[in-house]
């Protein structure tokens, strides 16, 4: 398989598709597919339709709010950091409109890499590329929002 090769691409595979590692979901706008705190490792590659990602904010005792970390939508894949490090889910993954996606057994898929080098260093490289432009883009989100706190506490004229 080629160096470019994503997890699309892999699902398509004849010989991905007779391990049986994947199937398929269909989920309507408004149903939650992960919830913080899960324990699962499956990874979701979206076939059609939007998710979007929600983080978790606790302001005080009594008030809490989810803010939107991302929008997803065809050919995006999330669920994959608990592929890796087996930790509870990080975040709420709710439909924002009827969708279909592809449901991947993350250790299945690991174990396939693992058989299909060729297969999983290309495949791999991909998910960790993605990875990586999400963190960056999250870091810029973090800077902003600690820039803005400084400024809004007048904070920023003290250092």
């Amino acid at each position: 398989m080629s160096e470019g090769i994503n997890l699309r691409d892999l699902l398509l595979a004849p010989e991905f598709e007779e391990a049986s590692f994947s199937s398929r979901r269909y989920v309507e706008a408004g149903e939650t597919i992960i919830k913080k705190g899960d324990k699962s490792c499956d990874v979701y590659l979206i076939l059609s339709g939007q998710v979007s990602v929600l983080g978790e904010v606790d302001l005080d005792q009594q008030r809490h709010i989810k803010p939107g970390v991302s929008e997803l939508s065809k050919g995006d894949v999330f669920g994959e950091l608990s592929m890796f490090d087996h930790k509870p889910r990080s975040a709420t993954v709710i439909a924002a409109a009827d969708t279909h996606l592809a449901v991947i057994d993350g250790q299945g898929l690991m174990a396939y890499f693992d058989q299909h080098p060729d297969v999983g260093y290309p495949a791999l490289k991909s998910l960790l590329l993605m990875m990586a432009g999400r963190l960056r883009s999250a870091d810029k989100r973090m800077l902003f929002l600690f820039s803005w706190g400084l400024k809004a506490h007048g904070i920023n004229g003290d250092l």
